[in-house]
């Protein structure tokens, strides 16, 4: 199964990449690609916030970074569009829905729609995704070599190796 490999590193750590691109595993890449998202917390469903923008600038090779971004675009405009064509698609039938579980209703319509979604990007992960939060970031690899190594130069464990440990101790 495809899974991402995880490496959690503090918010204010600048990170150290492998010099390899990304995608490719190119050695010394011609270029970066800036890698970013929205940190998420609390607040990201209670209040339909979310958080301050992090990014981080990650070795790719001009090609593979270019491909990289369009990827992120297409997914994210596919996602706005699902999420869009749900609404319209529910729209007619909101009188029969009271007032106060509109919002709840749209909501639950729209991930049920963006479901497949989810589950084909958690089988098939891109190179490199991030997901923030108030005082960490999860670095989320597709290639465990890569992974293993970004955690080497970074002091870190992957969440492969925690998983490793964890069960090396149940063990005993």
């Amino acid at each position: 199964m495809g899974l991402s490999i995880d490496v959690r590193l503090p918010k204010n750590q600048a990170p150290k990449f492998p010099a390899r691109c990304v995608v490719c595993g190119q050695e010394k890449p011609d270029g970066t690609v800036r890698v970013s998202t929205r940190a998420i917390g609390w607040w990201t469903w209670t209040l339909w916030a979310p958080g301050r923008k992090f990014a981080v600038d990650v070795p790719a090779c001009s090609w593979c970074g270019a491909r990289l971004r369009r990827q992120h675009w297409f997914r994210w405009l596919t996602m706005l569009a699902l999420a869009a064509a749900a609404i319209l698609t529910i729209a007619p039938f909101f009188d029969d829905v009271p007032r106060a579980f509109r919002r709840w209703v749209v909501v639950g319509a729209v991930l049920v729609v963006l479901l497949p979604g989810f589950v084909w990007q958690l089988i098939f992960p891109p190179p490199i995704d991030l997901t923030a939060f108030s005082d960490s970031v999860d670095y989320e690899f597709r290639d465990r070599a890569y992974a293993e190594e970004f955690a080497a130069l970074n002091n870190a464990t992957t969440d492969a190796e925690d998983d490793d440990s964890a069960g090396a101790e149940e063990a005993s």
